[in-house]
């Protein structure tokens, strides 16, 4: 659809009775994202055309949630978005969910996805993202949940994501990253669920993560980590699921780790782990498979 035949619709549906008004810099984004993302072939519900409908104001389009005539939310998971993300998006200043989960979404976040500051929940996980995650994400204070995972991100591990301090659930799971998990990341002491697995993600593990004491789930397998089991994880006192499967950790699993109480998941296939304590683990489902080091000639 041409633009502007959209902009004479955007038009046409801002410029009704004050109840159906929407702030034309809200409007005029959507239209920028049904633009980029190919929103003639979008599908909702029972296969239904979901924006630009005629007779349905914008307060009305599917996904769309609207407070005070500002947009709020957006929620189009499956709904076949393809294409970019336009930088028209950051102008969405009040919105505080975007879900646009398992679409076809490619190439890079736009600069201007930092500009929405009152985001509290990003789901973008199951699309074709790449390039590096935002370098500043440590703007959007007010976030909860961040999940990209199942992308093709690349780079680092944003270095002051423990600047989130709301922060609950950290999805980076299936992507491209490299490096080490920032140290920083112990101050995010509001983090219950952290899925850093099937990346390239390297090195130790910081000690740092033993400050975040509510942490619930830790998923860090199938990546290339190095160091001892006692040290990183063994004061988690809240840990019910932890997986470090397919890593090159080593030395002796601990006795009477603080977790044994809440565990009911334990995955330490494919390292170098001496069982010893295995056992203190009553009712926990472990996987455990020895991986022997291999040995280096001088």
């Amino acid at each position: 659809m041409e633009k502007v035949k959209l902009f004479f619709l955007l038009i046409l549906f801002v410029s009704r009775t004050d109840s159906f008004a929407v702030n034309q810099q809200d409007s005029l984004a959507l239209i920028a994202l049904y633009d980029a993302a190919g929103g003639e072939v979008w599908l909702g519900p029972e296969d239904e055309m979901i924006w630009l409908v005629e007779e349905r104001p914008v307060r009305d389009w599917f996904g769309v949630t609207i407070e005070n005539d500002r947009v709020v939310g957006l929620s189009l998971p499956e709904c076949e978005l393809q294409g970019k993300l336009p930088e028209e998006i950051g102008e969405l200043s009040e919105l505080r969910v975007l879900n646009l989960s398992e679409n076809q979404l490619s190439g890079e976040l736009p600069n201007s996805f930092l500009d929405m500051t009152k985001l509290v929940s990003v789901n973008l996980s199951g699309n074709f993202f790449t390039g590096e995650l935002p370098k500043s994400l440590e703007l959007l204070t007010q976030l909860v949940e961040f999940n990209v995972g199942f992308n093709n991100f690349k780079g680092n591990i944003p270095s002051k994501v423990g600047s989130l301090t709301k922060l609950r659930y950290l999805i980076l799971n299936n992507n491209k990253l490299e490096g080490s998990i920032p140290f920083d990341i112990g101050n995010a002491t509001s983090l219950r669920t952290i899925d850093f697995s099937s990346n390239k993600l390297a090195g130790f593990v910081p000690l740092s993560i033993e400050d975040l004491r509510g942490l619930h789930e830790l998923y860090l397998n199938d990546n290339k980590f190095v160091g001892t089991f006692p040290d990183v994880f063994r004061f988690l006192v809240e840990l019910e699921v932890l997986e470090i499967q397919n890593n090159a950790f080593v030395g002796i699993f601990p006795k009477n780790v603080q977790f044994a109480d809440r565990m009911r998941t334990l995955n330490v296939n494919n390292n170098a782990l001496d069982p010893n304590g295995l056992a203190d683990l009553e009712g926990v489902f472990i996987h455990y498979t020895y991986k022997k080091q291999k040995r280096v000639h001088q």
